[in-house]
């Protein structure tokens, strides 16, 4: 991945996917005007720096030094029980929990109002548009904020349990799941579906581990994007390496809910989970809108 540069607008370049290059372009045969495509180029660089910024708050993270403390003093068998919750009750959620999601969530309207607001582009681009279309996905994570900080104080004050992994991934993965809807993307579909297992490694990723899980992220997007995504039933090892990667990223705030720390601690922690995980959604589902629109 490289940078290249068109009239002072600088974007990534993905040179391992033939022609894509050629859609990041202002000049590219298009439905859209030469300006109206310099709008979509220029949001598309905003978006990528918001996502450097991310990576680079993550790549500092404070919070290294107390999870290598946890895994060192937690007890063995409390790690274990909890990764094992964690694994099991990512499988359950992902392959069977998409309706009780559906039941608690605003997906519904968020679609809806995705509809109008994507339908508007037809007419034509404005940076006004455009915002309406980010309105959506902009009060995913303060929507979700009192399920988290609920969760996050009662099991920390009276103990998480395994039984409880489920709840804690489902509110992730609504977070997710609305964002997506917000930028007129199906979660539903199996190509959809890797895309969010790696959005969630992305996201979840400590240190250096950020920028090749988010390349690898852009990948299956664009080429999904594309029309060359894998639509095939998701297999169980798919599920299960998705699983055990996606426990081992959270598996010390729960070891640490596990042990019954304080709650407000478990809450605030919670909290701060679900946010950098939909930020980074924001962020990568903004670029695919983007890149969709450029297709055109």
């Amino acid at each position: 991945m490289g940078l290249f540069r068109k009239n002072e607008i600088v974007i990534k370049e993905f040179k391992s996917i033939e022609g894509i290059s050629d859609i990041l372009t202002e000049n590219r045969k298009s439905r859209y005007t030469k300006r109206e495509r310099k709008i979509l180029l220029h949001q598309m660089q905003i978006t990528q720096e918001k996502e450097k910024t991310l990576m680079a708050v993550r790549l500092k993270d404070a919070d290294s030094g107390l999870n290598a403390k946890v895994m060192e003093k937690a007890p063995k068998k409390v790690i274990e029980k909890v990764r094992a919750a964690l694994i099991k009750g990512f499988i359950l959620i992902f392959t069977k929990g998409t309706p009780a999601i559906e039941k608690v969530s605003g997906l519904k309207k968020k679609q809806m109002k995705a509809e109008i607001d994507i339908g508007a582009l037809e007419k034509g681009i404005s940076l006004g548009a455009i915002e309406r279309v980010d309105e959506g996905a902009a009060g995913t994570a303060s929507t979700n904020k009192e399920i988290t900080s609920v969760e996050g104080a009662v099991m920390g004050l009276f103990g998480w349990g395994p039984q409880d992994a489920p709840v804690f991934l489902s509110v992730i993965l609504k977070s997710i799941y609305e964002v997506a809807v917000s930028y007129g993307f199906d979660y539903t579909s199996n190509e959809e579906r890797r895309y969010i297992i790696a959005l969630m490694n992305g996201a979840l990723a400590d240190g250096f581990d950020k920028v090749p899980n988010s390349e690898k992220c852009d990948e299956i997007g664009i080429m999904t994007d594309l029309g060359k995504g894998n639509n095939e039933e998701l297999t169980e090892e798919e599920l299960q390496s998705a699983a055990e990667n996606i426990a081992d990223r959270i598996l010390v705030l729960k070891v640490l809910m596990m042990i019954k720390i304080a709650g407000a601690f478990s809450a605030a922690t919670n909290y701060k989970m679900v946010k950098q995980v939909t930020e980074y959604a924001k962020v990568k589902y903004r670029q695919r809108f983007l890149f969709r629109l450029l297709m055109r």
